[in-house]
């Protein structure tokens, strides 16, 4: 009877939040750009059903809120093969990235090592593609801010034609800085992940002794 595999270690509390957290952050990140990739493949009938549906109730204005779907898709089709293939190298990014995390929390047999590895590269590439999904959305964001000025009028809580005029101009704005703060946000944690991961105290944690450097090497 052969003898039975020893156990992995226990990962100390950090390492496993931190893995924790990249497991959560790729299924949150890969499973949505997986899902707009497929609905893409299908543009018109996305494009379609998306205009038949009612407007959300916290969106105001029935005719502004189609103006801003219209130019949404209107900005899609422009780029929608450019973005198919950036959400679906994402979403296979994220898996590797989640695979990764998962196996050390869990190893199953395989080396930690390997899979922090792994984890790190794979979490540098999802940032590098979240970048670049962020500014295909930037510009998506900033012609459905465009579209909406154009189609605000003077309605509460916009009263005087001043007020009006400098919503007209901060809309377009808004929409692109709200863009950009989610993509910096979300970029700056895998990137973070991906340093933490890579440090030599991790390294050392999960059987890798950080790189001698040349003076010891001689």
């Amino acid at each position: 009877m052969s003898d039975a595999a020893p156990a992995s270690p226990r990962l100390p509390r950090a390492v496993r939040i931190a893995a924790i957290l990249c497991l959560l952050s790729a299924a949150a990140t890969g499973l949505p750009s997986a899902s707009e990739a497929m609905a893409l493949t299908r543009f018109e009938e996305l494009r379609e059903a998306t205009l038949k549906l009612e407007p959300a109730p916290w969106f105001g204005d029935p005719a502004l809120a189609r103006k801003a779907l219209e130019a949404r898709f209107f900005a899609l089709e422009s780029m929608r093969d450019a973005r198919i293939l950036t959400l679906g190298l994402l979403s296979l990014a994220c898996a590797f990235t989640g695979v990764a995390a998962a196996r050390i929390l869990r190893p199953g047999g395989l080396p930690r090592e390997g899979m922090r590895k792994l984890l790190s590269a794979a979490a540098i590439a999802t940032a590098v593609l979240r970048t670049v999904d962020g500014a295909q959305w930037a510009v998506v964001a900033r012609r459905m801010g465009e579209a909406m000025a154009r189609g605000l009028t003077l309605q509460p809580p916009v009263r005087t034609a001043e007020e009006l005029a400098q919503v007209k101009e901060a809309l377009p704005g808004i929409m692109l800085g709200g863009t950009g703060l989610w993509t910096f946000l979300i970029v700056g944690l895998f990137m973070g992940l991906s340093q933490y991961f890579r440090s030599a105290h991790v390294r050392a944690l999960l059987g890798s002794p950080p790189p001698r450097s040349t003076r010891e090497l001689r």
